[in-house]
């Protein structure tokens, strides 16, 4: 989905309304205290959180006291999969494909941001119990800056925010007026890493049997992790693949189905359809045809 910068900064002024929660925040104890600098009428603030993570504000001299506290998804602790972060990369939500982000526009229109590196000794991956304790120290720490400034305080996040936000807000029930969760995973990393596994397991049945999926995974440290590149690697390799041939060419796998009529996009779809997952897209909807799909074939997609 894309929007105008315009109606997604109307979208996220929109989420301050939803809700007037009492607020109430006890100062942070245990944060370095941040340091600041102001440059063109915007003060950015730089600080460290109990366990080391960087933490960042940034304030307009326009402020209109609502902050945004912002969760980054999963990152990468080793090279392999995507870059391994170096410092605190996002406080505002961005687009990893134009590398754009909207905070010019959020500080333009009078709001202050905040964001934290969410690693833990080091590492990253799904740390979403560490980060639940995390984000309250960053609100500690604002509003222990800042105090009645802040009038309004929304959180949000995407991806992994999913799982930290919404354990949160139970536990902390009067320390976010607005909360809000673009595309972000179930507060249960063990049913999304479930539903990954089935994906392995179905695309290692129609397509490429060499992939093992979640049965390589559990090695700690970076064995484990070089093993999870490795499988990703061949998923990765797969849907390049299909995307140039549309997967119009006949089932492989399992040998049953060899010689068959249905096409591997039918199996792409199948296996969305049993993990949850959306599978529809420009090219693989059971409706364009091309000459690399033909209506016929694209029809069999849908009765598989």
């Amino acid at each position: 989905m894309k929007l105008s910068t315009r109606k997604l900064i109307a979208s996220l002024g929109a989420v301050v309304l939803v809700s007037s929660l009492a607020v109430s925040a006890v100062p942070a104890a245990n944060a370095a205290a941040p340091v600041c600098t102001t440059t063109a009428g915007v003060e950015t603030c730089n600080g460290t959180l109990a366990n080391g993570a960087a933490y960042r504000f940034v304030v307009p001299d326009n402020f209109r006291g609502t902050m945004f506290f912002w969760e980054h998804g999963i990152r990468a602790t080793y090279p392999g999969i995507s870059a391994v972060p170096k410092g605190l990369e996002e406080i505002t939500p961005g687009n990893q494909d134009t590398k754009k982000d909207i905070t010019k526009e959020m500080l333009k229109a009078g709001y202050a941001l905040a964001a934290y590196d969410g690693t833990v000794k080091g590492m990253r991956g799904w740390n979403n119990t560490f980060r639940v304790e995390m984000l309250k120290e960053v609100i500690d720490t604002a509003m222990a800056k800042y105090g009645t400034k802040i009038q309004k305080k929304v959180v949000y996040g995407s991806s992994q925010a999913g799982s930290i936000i919404t354990p949160f807000v139970e536990k902390y029930p009067t320390y976010a007026d607005s909360v809000g969760i673009l595309a972000g995973v179930t507060p249960s990393i063990a049913e999304s890493i479930q539903s990954a596994c089935d994906i392995f397991y179905l695309l290692s049945i129609f397509a490429d049997p060499t992939i093992k999926g979640c049965a390589a995974f559990g090695t700690k440290g970076v064995p484990g992790h070089m093993a999870s590149a490795g499988e990703l690697g061949k998923v990765v390799a797969l849907l390049k693949t299909w995307g140039g041939n549309l997967g119009a060419p006949g089932l492989e796998y399992p040998a049953a189905l060899k010689g068959s009529p249905i096409p591997q996009r039918s199996a792409l779809l199948l296996t969305g359809l049993l993990t949850g997952v959306p599978t529809k897209s420009a090219h693989m909807d059971a409706v364009t045809t091309s000459t690399l799909v033909p209506k016929e074939a694209s029809t069999q997609q849908s009765l598989f």
